[in-house]
């Protein structure tokens, strides 16, 4: 799975011939700004429409980041589109007591062309069970949008223990782990072309334990 990933452009000034390559395109948190679910609703914004347009013009998948605002409650999100067309919104579920904004509910796990793409934000990634969880899902990659950089050490592992691809998005580069824990691709670039083999390595185990009735 060949990823773009760009974490300084916006939606206004986005360059559709810079990933013809890729199968994926992943923006920062700038890429979008910031999502009224009621101004979308009413039609004084249309930034998911601009998302989706992005995305089947390009015949790609975009990641977007952004801050979604639903009603006063306000999530640091996600926006995924496969050809035009809006797969989901994901919210970020773990956070430090020091942000200001709410929490969101799951986490998601996106079907598509190019295969399973479970998506985490910002801390999500410092959860465990989520990562454990999106491998007993079946993911194909996981795909994190992140504030640091130096978590290097931390998804190495991830991708070890659960024998799956991760690729961390941050302001200051991406990091990129195959299912061995080796780094792949490291770079401080503004933007970045990286292949994720599309491979995973784990074994279903099963156990026993004593009847209720």
């Amino acid at each position: 799975m060949r990823f773009y990933c760009n974490f300084v452009d916006s939606i206004l000034n986005v360059d559709s011939s810079k990933f013809s390559f890729a199968d994926v395109v992943v923006f920062g948190f700038n890429f979008i700004g910031k999502v009224n679910y009621k101004n979308e609703l009413a039609g004084s914004q249309d930034n998911l429409l601009k998302l989706s347009k992005i995305s089947k013009n390009s015949q790609k998948i975009v990641i977007g980041g952004a801050y979604t605002d639903n009603y006063g409650v306000v999530r640091k999100s996600a926006l995924i589109s496969e050809k035009g067309k809006i797969l989901g919104i994901c919210d970020m579920r773990l956070k430090r007591h020091d942000l200001a904004v709410s929490i969101g509910y799951g986490y998601k796990i996106y079907q598509t062309k190019s295969g399973k793409i479970g998506v985490l934000i910002d801390d999500d990634v410092l959860n465990y069970d989520a990562c454990r969880c999106m491998t007993m899902c079946d993911d194909d990659v996981i795909s994190d949008k992140q504030e640091k950089f130096n978590l290097d050490y931390l998804i190495r592992s991830y991708s070890f223990l659960f024998g799956i691809p991760i690729i961390l998005v941050t302001p200051k580069g991406i990091i990129a782990t195959d299912i061995n824990g080796e780094i792949i691709k490291k770079s401080e670039q503004n933007e970045v072309d990286v292949i994720v083999p599309s491979k995973k390595n784990y074994t279903i185990l099963t156990t026993k334990q004593r009847g209720l009735n």
